[in-house]
């Protein structure tokens, strides 16, 4: 599979799945597209984090499927190889900035938060 540029969603079934654990994973918005069009996925493991994905898939145990800045550095050299999946529209996930509020900020992180909130 490795050696394709994109995957069909035939390809995808066939191939023992890596995966993230949990209903609420992003992760899962994929998946979910997959089976809705009539294809049985073969999801040989559930791990409880996106680094144990990437670990089993290096060890070659299957096609995992995470984020891309989880598997940025291996990606650059050449340990993990990215596949396009047609048809396979993005999942829609949320980022949260989490601080104390009872904790004056520092001027860098002001301006962080500023800047976050401009883009939103």
């Amino acid at each position: 599979m490795a050696k394709k540029q994109q995957l069909s969603l035939a390809d995808v079934a066939q191939v023992p799945l890596i995966i993230r654990r949990g209903r609420l994973a992003k992760i899962r918005q994929y998946l979910d597209q997959i089976e809705k069009k009539g294809f049985q996925l073969n999801i040989l493991m559930e791990c409880e984090s996106a680094e144990a994905v990437k670990i089993a898939t290096m060890k070659g145990m299957g096609m995992g499927i995470a984020y891309r800045d989880h598997v940025e550095s291996e990606v650059q050299k050449g340990e993990i190889k990215i596949l396009r999946i047609p048809g396979v529209k993005r999942a829609d996930a949320q980022s949260f900035v989490v601080y104390q509020k009872d904790r004056p900020l520092s001027p860098n992180a002001k301006d962080f938060l500023h800047l976050l909130k401009q883009i939103h």
